[in-house]
């Protein structure tokens, strides 16, 4: 199975599914969305590093 993974990957057939991003910042909403069970793919938070 991870070889099959691993080919689609490498062929650029496979691509990840995001629903939404949030920042870091709004993470408890992030939360509170994957909760509802609304979701229909990834949730991403970003992480900007300081300056």
């Amino acid at each position: 199975m991870m070889r099959l993974f691993r080919d689609l990957i490498e062929a650029g057939e496979f691509r990840p599914l995001i629903n939404r991003r949030y920042p870091l910042e709004e993470i408890v909403d992030a939360y509170r969305y994957v909760e509802t069970g609304q979701k229909a793919g990834n949730v991403v938070i970003t992480v900007v590093p300081a300056n």
